[in-house]
């Protein structure tokens, strides 16, 4: 608050009657329910670009988050040239999507309530961006996983589904893609999912089972020790179809998201995801990359009401 009131005002192109101050924004755009679909008040510079949506995790605040986002863009900007430099078509863009992640260890359980809030209000900027016609690819980081795909979790007002969506550092259990899983993988809006994990994860070793425990535990469901991690184990398998799971142990020893983004094998994943053709197998490969897949062509998802 205090970093917002010393900021100069922040014009809200399609709602002028909304005054706010971002830190280093001068212009922003309402995403009201009744905005996203006129295209002629979103910024058209976004039309018909590669775009990588980027949510962040627990704990983390803005300036970091901002930090992050830009390590991304560089590493995806340089990855979209050739040897000599040239774009290979539209350079993506990197939009981060900020929600309630809390500051305070003891607020896991508060933070993973707030992430299914939150995955509401990113399907409204999924949406908007789907109105541009993007090419959309979402890269989430371990509690943000559960933003994404809440987000992308089919409902009354379904998504089209986006090009592809990759898990890093997954903070939800190794089952949450299967049938009886908190998302299952057939009402997920997304084309393709990549789950990619890390043995040597320390947060999601030491952290999440306790956290999972004691929010079962305050939910009224108490399961004992804590289910394992997808972002840590990676997920069960057999793997659900346009599903594919790489293994970066040999390249990413920390939950830090700038880390993973360090990993060749990691940004090959997420260059994979905004090149690859969905009609046709997946075959990902880097060094210190072990993948395991099942993808198959694709089929118009059939979204349906939650019952």
């Amino acid at each position: 608050i205090a970093l917002a009131s010393r900021s100069p005002p922040t014009l809200v192109e399609n709602a002028s009657e909304i005054k706010v101050a971002l830190p280093h924004v001068p212009r922003c755009w309402s995403l009201e329910a009744s905005h996203i679909h006129n295209t002629m008040v979103l910024p058209e510079a976004l039309r018909k670009r590669p775009v990588i949506v980027w949510i962040h995790g627990f704990r983390q605040r803005y300036f970091r988050v901002v930090s992050v986002s830009h390590h991304l863009y560089h590493l995806s900007r340089g990855k979209s040239r050739d040897s000599e430099g040239r774009l290979l078509g539209k350079s993506p863009c990197v939009v981060s999507f900020l929600w309630p992640c809390h500051k305070n260890k003891a607020a896991y359980m508060l933070a993973r309530a707030d992430a299914n809030q939150a995955g509401m209000r990113l399907k409204l900027l999924l949406t908007a961006l789907q109105a541009l016609e993007c090419q959309l690819v979402v890269v989430a980081h371990s509690l943000g996983c559960r933003v994404a795909l809440r987000a992308l979790l089919d409902s009354t007002y379904p998504l089209v589904p986006i090009k592809c969506l990759v898990l890093l550092g997954a903070a939800i259990q190794t089952n949450a893609l299967s049938s009886s899983g908190d998302f299952p993988r057939q009402r997920i809006a997304a084309k393709q999912i990549t789950v990619v994990s890390s043995r040597h994860d320390e947060v999601l070793r030491s952290s999440f089972q306790v956290g999972e425990a004691v929010s079962s535990l305050m939910r009224g469901r108490p399961q004992g020790r804590g289910p394992a991690a997808m972002g840590l184990n990676g997920p069960d398998l057999p793997l659900p179809p346009d599903t594919c799971f790489a293994d970066v142990s040999e390249t990413v020893t920390s939950h830090n998201p700038n880390l993973w983004f360090m990993s060749p094998a990691v940004m090959s994943c997420i260059m994979s995801a905004l090149t690859v053709n969905m009609q046709d197998t997946v075959v990902l490969e880097s060094p210190g990359l072990a993948v395991k897949q099942a993808v198959s062509k694709p089929e118009d998802l059939s979204l349906q009401p939650a019952s």
